[in-house]
């Protein structure tokens, strides 16, 4: 029940998460292309805005990365979770080529996707996190800047490889 907050902050609490390679596992079950499905994309807002859950899932991936190089992303992670981390890169496209990248990548698995419906979930959860009162989508004042909303994946990784071997 999206609604029992008390009850998703006690499961978000038992959470066990854990990577082994790429490849992300919350209490020992593989996490694959259903994290980007439109049935969860239309609830992470909603469960993203309690204020206790942000605060325990960032308290368990600053404890799991604690001694290790690892790369993350996330609208808070450069602001909130890791303020003090080397690299700050903050990677950002229009919200019509971040839709249309997620309806070719759920055509892959769901041939009923919908761009319009995916466009307007992105846009709703891009308000929600920009006034979300704990870990507020914003760009970290360091950050290197790239928007990719006219670039392939090979352009992009060039310009941060570029970035990192210049800092």
């Amino acid at each position: 029940d999206i609604g029992a907050e008390d009850e998703i902050i006690r499961i978000t609490n038992d959470l066990r998460l854990e990577m082994k390679g790429d490849r992300v596992l919350v209490n020992d079950q593989e996490l694959g292309i259903e994290l980007r499905s439109m049935e969860v994309n239309k609830l992470v807002a909603k469960v993203a805005a309690i204020t206790d859950v942000r605060l325990i899932i960032n308290d368990k991936i600053r404890r799991y990365s604690y001694d290790k190089d690892i790369v993350l992303d996330g609208r808070d992670v450069t602001t909130l979770i890791f303020p003090d981390a080397l690299h700050k890169i903050y990677i950002t496209a229009s919200a019509e080529v971040r839709a249309q990248r997620r309806y070719a990548q759920m055509l892959e698995t769901d041939s009923n996707a919908n761009y319009e419906e995916i466009l307007e979930s992105i846009k709703e959860r891009d308000l929600a996190d920009q006034v979300r009162k704990v870990g507020s989508l914003k760009i970290a004042e360091d950050a290197y800047v790239l928007d990719t909303s006219d670039k392939t994946i090979e352009e992009s990784l060039e310009l941060l490889i570029k970035y990192i071997e210049r800092v």
